[in-house]
Order: structure tokens, then sequence, then C-alpha cells
């Protein structure tokens, strides 16, 4: 027997083991009630079997207890009678209560749930009620989470007979179980409960040590007995039957040679597994990273299991998993369940990018609404290459549907199982040849090789034959066509990128392939990539994060997306849908992608209206643990869980609360919803948005510019206010512009010696001196009327030269009488010049020439040589010496963005939010007064300064 909600499925055995309940009516109807209580008696000793010891009439008193019966009378302190009570091992179980034919049931089962709900209230547990007036019955069993009484069912039909012991023990050995249904269920395994084991034994192996090493080998193990399976029967040639590889007859027996004979047959399974199939089963095996490297090897980690308790341990794991069912076909969850058991915190996390909670993925396939007649399409019969004696049915041409970020095949896994079983309860399918139409029709792909073996795995345990799922970068690789598909599904990554993915698009009359929007984001770009791929009318359903659906500065994606496909559903998850492993809020959006793109926003609005749910409650707490909340109400229909079917206490299967909700459409009026703390969650929950609500609101945007057009307009508005005219030719004194002018000489001059005359105000070029020669006459006369008192007097300029080894210079004699002169020399050439300093001059630079030079040294000093100049690349924040320069431009720099926008340059645009929150939910905003905002301000000042001091002391 197992557990279902409310339910006890049973197997036929076990269900025909069960002693047959009894009723018995009364055939005088004039008797009284002394007389049904009789029957009672008789019905439960004779028919059912109780003994006297069990059943006793009258009962005021409970057995080992001073517990008394409460009474039905109004203010008074007696006691009360049950008519009639079940007691096991001394412990009253069911309350009976009979009434004379002529009364009503009602009364009875009332009068039974009065003193049952008494005696509960003082300590008991007395789950079942009875009530019989000799020609109607009626039984009740309490529901602990309404604290109701329901009826109980047995396959669907409520149970309106006296219970036998075996129904008894049922309903108290298990809490709230509200009825019984015969399945044909096997025996159940628990893999939570196999993998828990296993972990036990790798703690004596040296697996422990490595987290992932021992992910990949329960998986490559489980993997090997599953490909066995598979070919069981098929007439392989080299592959054994799973059990053959166990060469002991008695398990206990510890013989290391044995061991070892079944560590040689798992590998030598292995080897011809690869040797035979190597393009389907290979990658299970031998995992290589994205550079080719092994980073693990099935084969080579067997044989590490070397000594005699190594071997041991081997065989234990060969046990454990020998206990797992046939896998082929199973609804396992295999990678889910061996990464949630044996992966630590790090590997979980790594994991969680690629795991998606199946009993989600589940709901939202069904809400795909895939129509399974055009899916598979035209069929043609086919010989049976397994068995020529048959014929199967193939199809034509199936639709195809792809993931292109499979991550381990969760989405694709489960929409094939879906088709599978939409298919086979359709009579022309039924002999259709499945595994043929999922490798022709299922596609996966994904950058991580290990992801691709898991996808293949998965699809493989479905019952698949071998999907098109390789490793490809999605958005890079050029062999993925645009319109290949007629269904994406698929939950991408998200976050940085590096590629910016290009979408057709009609500028000037011309088709070219350019960006939707300059953003490298992944999310945004596999959207993108998933339109490309997609066929006119091809339809997707994407997870994607909140920005997608409502970030201001991503609305010129919306609009484009809005443009090329019809939004007709979205699902807001839950925020911690995806927990630990990230918080990112997310949505599931499906949407058709349109024949040809609309001209403009308005034609939108003939689209119909989207159908927009938000899911508060997926069945796991809403925090880092996610632990099951399974609280269900009287009739078994999940209260905090709106994606998983749930099974009636009448044995009925019924949907989701979701699809429950997607059927209806729209909200029932007084329809009241409730988080997971049974507190009332205000607002709306479920309904359709119309396309005009999503145009109503708009939002100015800027025009944003590069980083070279922001460098050349705030280059341009440095030389606005420092330039050759402003500074030199203003009459305007500023002590800002005396600063740039002193600044810019001194520059002038220390780097090309031109030096400015602030009276002539023209600037010398001093590498270039103008000067006077004096003849030899001139020389002399000027000399000798210095020294006509001294017998320095000379007849030639020779005479005041001395010629050296180290060249000529002037005679130390005279150096002192041309100085007092105010004669300069030069004594470079070969003919000395000799001049007067006072009739010296430099070369003059011309006014365009002079404008040039400055201009250099403005650039130099002042102007911003790169972008990195303006925005700091250590805090990413404009450098201070250019915050003017923004202020008077009317420029501002997003640093969350990395972009500087244009506030002089306006656009009114939709903003196009898609988030049901917005139209579903919508805060109730308090007004508060200036003064008041002013106080919490100041409160709130304060509040920080105390928290500054007290980490500050």
């Amino acid at each position: 027997m197992k557990l279902e909600n409310k339910l006890a499925l049973l197997s036929e055995t076990e269900f025909n083991q069960l002693s047959p309940n009894v009723l018995k009516l009364i055939a005088n109807i004039n008797v009284n009630e002394a007389n049904v209580d009789a029957l009672v008696l008789s019905i439960l000793l004779n028919d059912l079997g109780y003994d006297n010891h069990e059943v006793e009439l009258a009962v005021t008193k409970l057995r080992n207890s001073d517990i008394k019966i409460p009474s039905k009378s109004v203010n008074t302190s007696g006691n009360g009678k049950l008519d009639c009570a079940i007691f096991i091992n001394d412990q009253l179980r069911v309350v009976i209560e009979d009434k004379e034919p002529s009364e009503p049931i009602e009364k009875a089962i009332d009068e039974a749930q009065f003193y049952a709900e008494g005696l509960n209230k003082k300590g008991e547990d007395i789950r079942i009620i009875i009530g019989f007036n000799g020609t109607k019955m009626k039984l009740k069993v309490l529901d602990h989470t309404s604290l109701k009484w329901v009826p109980f069912f047995i396959n669907g039909e409520e149970l309106e007979k006296f219970p036998s012991k075996k129904i008894v023990e049922i309903i108290y050995n298990y809490k709230d179980v509200h009825g019984i249904k015969v399945e044909d269920i096997q025996e159940e395994i628990n893999i939570q409960d196999i993998v828990w084991n296993l972990k036990t034994i790798y703690r004596n192996t040296d697996l422990q040590n490595d987290n992932q090493k021992t992910i990949d080998f329960t998986v490559a193990f489980i993997g090997l007995k599953s490909v066995l399976e598979k070919y069981r029967g098929l007439g392989e040639r080299g592959f054994k039957l799973w059990e053959e590889l166990n060469p002991k007859e008695n398990p206990k027996d510890n013989s290391s040679a044995d061991d070892e004979d079944l560590r040689d047959a798992l590998t030598q399974s292995v080897n011809k597994i690869i040797e035979k199939k190597k393009d389907e089963f290979k990658d299970l095996f031998i995992i290589k990273d994205s550079e080719q490297i092994e980073t693990f090897n099935f084969e080579k980690t067997l044989k590490t299991f070397t000594s005699d308790y190594e071997l041991k341990c081997l065989r234990n794991i060969y046990i454990e998993i020998s206990r797992l069912h046939d896998l082929h076909h199973s609804q396992i969850d295999l990678f889910g369940e061996v990464y949630e058991s044996l992966g630590d915190k790090n590997t979980k996390k790594a994991f969680g990018q690629f795991f998606t909670r199946r009993h989600i993925i589940k709901t939202l396939i069904e809400l795909f609404e895939i129509d399974i007649n055009s899916f598979i399409g035209e069929l043609k019969p086919t010989v049976n290459p397994k068995d020529e004696s048959k014929v199967i049915l193939k199809a034509i041409a199936p639709q195809k549907v792809c993931d292109p970020a499979c991550g381990t095949g969760g989405f694709i896994t489960e929409l094939y199982k879906h088709l599978v079983s939409e298919a086979r309860v359709i009579n022309k399918f039924k002999d259709i040849d499945f595994s043929d139409l999922s490798s022709s029709s299922f596609h996966g792909y994904d950058i991580y090789t290990s992801n691709v073996t898991r996808t293949k795995i998965n699809m493989y345990l479905a019952g698949d034959g071998f999907s098109d799922v390789r490793k490809a970068d999605t958005l890079q690789d050029s062999e993925i066509k645009s319109n290949s598909f007629d269904y994406i599904i698929t939950n991408p990554p998200y976050g940085k990128g590096t590629v910016t993915v290009n979408y057709p698009q009609y500028v000037d009359g011309e088709l070219k392939a350019l960006p939707v929007i300059g953003n490298q984001r992944l999310e945004v770009n596999f959207l993108v990539k998933i339109v490309d791929m997609l066929k006119p009318t091809g339809k997707a359903m994407v997870i994607i994060p909140d920005g997608v659906l409502e970030a201001t500065t991503l609305s010129d994606l919306r609009e484009w997306f809005l443009l090329n496909c019809e939004l007709t559903k979205i699902v807001s998850l839950p925020k911690h849908a995806f927990a630990p492993y990230t918080h990112e809020k997310t949505y599931a959006i499906y949407f058709t992608k349109r024949s040809k793109p609309l001209n403009n926003l308005t034609q939108v609005e003939q689209d119909g209206d989207i159908w927009a749910y938000i899911v508060d409650n997926d069945g796991y707490a809403n925090s880092d643990k996610r632990f099951r909340t399974d609280c269900m109400d009287e009739n078994g229909k999940y209260l905090h869980d709106e994606f998983s079917s749930w099974r009636g206490i009448d044995g009925s299967l019924n949907d989701s609360l979701l699809i429950e909700r997607f059927k209806r459409k729209t909200q029932q009026e007084n329809e009241c919803f409730y988080s997971e703390w049974d507190e009332i969650i205000e607002g709306d929950k479920y309904g359709y948005i119309k396309a005009s609500q999503i145009l109503e609101d708009e939002f100015i945007s800027y025009k944003s510019i590069t980083a070279n057009e922001l460098v050349r307009k705030i280059n341009s508005r440095i030389l606005d206010e420092i330039n050759y005219e402003i500074i030199f030719n203003s009459s305007v004194q500023k002590q800002k512009l005396t600063e740039y002018k002193e600044n810019i000489l001194e520059q002038l001059a220390l780097k090309q010696n031109i030096h400015y005359d602030s009276e002539l105000k023209i600037f010398l070029n001093k590498n270039k001196v103008l000067v006077k020669k004096l003849t030899n006459k001139e020389l002399c006369s000027l000399v000798n009327e210095e020294c006509k008192d001294t017998e320095q007097i000379i007849k030639h300029p020779h005479e005041l030269l001395t010629l050296s080894s180290n060249g000529t210079s002037i005679n130390k004699a005279y150096i002192h009488v041309l100085s007092k002169i105010g004669i300069l020399y030069d004594l470079s050439s070969k003919t000395p010049k000799f001049w007067l300093e006072k009739n010296q001059s430099y070369q003059k630079i011309e006014r365009d020439k002079a404008v040039t030079l400055i201009t250099k040294i403005i650039a130099q000093l002042y102007l911003a040589k790169s972008i990195n100049d303006i925005i700091t690349p250590d805090t990413g924040e404009v450098n201070i010496d250019y915050l003017p320069y923004f202020q008077d431009l009317n420029l501002e720099y997003d640093s969350y963005e990395k972009k500087t926008y244009d506030l002089n340059v306006k656009n009114i645009k939709k903003t196009l939010v898609l988030s049901p929150e917005k139209y579903f939910r919508k805060v109730k905003a308090k007004s508060i007064s200036i003064e008041e905002m002013q106080t919490k301000n100041s409160e709130l000042i304060d509040s920080l300064s105390s928290l500054l001091k007290q980490f500050s002391s």
C-alpha cells in the first residue's frame, strides 16, 4: 500500500485481503432504538469479527481513564452515553449513535459528531463516527486540516457500511486517510532511500573525496543498468543481462574472487556498450570538459576498487542499485534525485542553474496546449525493423520542438512524456513508433558537454531512441538556422553575456541582420534567438527574469517583441521557485511568432487578451529551505501547491489549481487566496490583461550617446571656455582664466622655449634669435673705448680670442669687458659673430601658428584623451573634474547601465510592462504630508547615525 494525498492506494491483492464491510437493515420500521442497538451489535460481532471486548453498548466512561462521555443536555453537569463504541486495544476508536427508524439519519450522525468532538477536546483521538437508524447508515472520518468530518470512499464510492477491522486500522495508522482505491501499482522503491544508502557506502571509498565524481559515478552505474535493461531480449550480442553480472548465488558470500568477477563484468559491459553503441552512450561513461579534457571515466573508476574491502563496497553498490525497478519508460527524475541527495552545497548551486522542478515543468507544459494531431501529422505504415512480421506507423513529417538551453533535459523530456501520453489515448496513434518520432522531432542544445550527456540519458529513460541533442553555443552556432522550429520550450541562462544576437530587420526597405538593442545579457539575447529560431506561427514557452518584462531600460526589447510575436499567456512564478540556487523573480511567457511583423504598437490591440496567473505557492516553502508544504483540504486538494495535480478522497484524479483556474479562465467573484501562512493575499490572482492596458503607460527616455560622442562633447565644451581668444584677447580678467594662461605659458616655455611678450602681446620663439652683427671696426672701437685707460687696446677682433686644442674661446682678459659693454657673441661658426645685446631680438610667431600651438597645449593639459579620463574605471563614476561639464551640457551618466544620456533629446516611449503583478496586485500607497515625511527622514538619519557610531566604536 502507498499513500497519495489523502488516499490509500492498494494493489488488487492487498484489496482482496480486506474483510468485506457489512450493512444489514432492520425489517420492521416500527421497532425502538434498543432493537437498532442489537442489530449493530450483531453486525459487529457476527459479521465483521469484532470480539466482545472490542464492542460495547451504552458507554458512559472511557476504559483505563477518568474521562467521561460529555452530556448532550444544556447547562447540566451530568454524563452522556454512547449507544455503541468500538475499542481497539482498549482505546476508543469508533463512536456509533443509533436512532429509531422514524428519526432522521442526520440526527444520529450529528450526535456521534458531538460526542467525538467533546472527547477530542479532552485529548482523545476519535477519527471515525457512525450514525444508524436501522434503515440508513452514515459514516464520516475526521479531516485534521479543516477539522471537518468528511465521507470515506472506497474506489470512488462513499462507504455506507460498518467498517471492517482492517479499514479502522488503516484510518488510524495513517493520519487523514479519507479513502481507498485499487490501482495496478508496483512495489514502491524510493530512489531517495537508495541514493542515501549509496552515500553511506561511498564514505568507505575514495569517492567520498570528490563530490562531482561521486555523482557522475552514481549516474553512470544507474545508467549502465538502464542500458542493459533496454537491450534485454533484443539479441544484442555481447550484452549481458544486469542480473548476470553478479556470479554469486548467495549475496552474503564474501569471496573476494567473486567480487573481482563482478568488477570485471561491469567493466566489460561498459566497453561492449561503448564499442557497439558509441555515439549513443559513450558520454554517459566518459565525461570531458569544454576543452575535451577527460574529467570522469567510469571504467577507470571501477578499476580503482582493488582491495577486498573496496570490492565488497562495489558489490554493495551493485546490490543497492539492483533494487531499482526497470528504469526504461520510468517517471524517475534521475539527475534531480541524485544531485539532491549526493550534492554538496557548491555542487547543488552549480546544478541549480540547469534544474527546474518537475511538478512545475509538467504544469507549464500542459499550458502549452500543443495539438497532438498537428504535431504528429500524417502517418505511413512501415515494417518494424526489429520484427519484420509486424507493421508500425511512422510520422512522415512531424513538427519540430527544441530546447536551445536544455540543461539536463527537464523540459524536452517532460514534453516528450506528455505528448506520448496524449497520443496513446488516440486510436490512430496506438501503433506509432515514438522512438523514431523523438529522434526526428526533438532537439536540444547546451554549451556544457556534461549537460548534453544528461539530457540524452533523461530522454532515453523516458523511452525515447536518441534525440538530436548536441553541444552547441546556441547564441553563436551558425548551424542553428532561422525559422526552423514549430515549438521552443526552455529556461535559458540569465546574467552577463559576451555576444549580441542579430535579428533580420528592414532598414530603408533593405533587410539587414542587426542587433535589437545594444545589450549582451544572456536572457535578452536568448529571447531574440528563440524568436529567430521559430518558424512563422511557431509557438514558444520561455522562462525569463522579471527585468525582461518590466525594466524601463528594456522597453525597446519589449516593443520589438510585441511587434514580432503575439503574447498569449504569462505565469508569474514564486521568487523562491529556484531557491536556494537563485532568488531571481521569473515568469513563464507563452507566445506565437507572427507571420509578418506589425508596423506599429497600436496594431497590438487587435491581438486577443493575454491570460495571466500569479503563482503564490508551488508546494515548497517560500524560503531557501524549500521543504514540502503538503497541506490539503478535507477533499484532498492541495492548499499550498498550485502546480501539482491531486487525488480526491473519492479516488478521482484532479487538475492542479493552476490548470483548474486556467480552464475557468476568469476569477470567480469573492474568490479568496491565501499565502502559505494562511494570510489573505490582496488583489487578483488570474484573469486577462488587455493590450490596451499594456499600451497605457508612457515614460520619457533620453538619447544615449557613445563613449566617443561623450569625449567629443566634453572636449568641445572645454574648448568653449579655454581657447586662444578667451585667454589672450579677452578683456574680462578672471582668476580661472589667469590660471589657465599661466599654465599654458609655462608649458610653452618649458617644452618649446616660446615666450609671450605681454606688452606687445606677441609670442617669440627664443630658439630663433635675430641679431645685427658688429663690423670689425665697430667691435674694435667699442672695446678700445672701454679699455682706453688700459693696455688692452686691440687692432683686430681676433685679439679677443684664444685658440686651444679645445677650440676657440674668449680671452679671459676681455670676458668682463665684453659683458660690461653688453656685447654677445657666437663662436660656433668659422667666423665668430659679435653683436650688442640691446640690438638682439627673437623670431615673432604668427597668430595662426600661435593659435595652433596654444590649442595643442590646451589639449594636453585639459582635454579628455579617452572615456577613462571622464569615467573613472575603478569606481565606475564620473571623474569629479568633469562633473561641471555634465551639468553644463545637461548630460547624465547611469553607472548601472554604463551609459550616458543626453537630457536635451527627449523621446516619449511606451513602458510596456508585462508582469501580471502590475495589473492584478496594485499597491495602495498611503499619502503623507511633507511635515510627516521630514519627521520620518530625520528619525531615519538619527537611527543610521546611531548605528554608524556603534560600528565605529
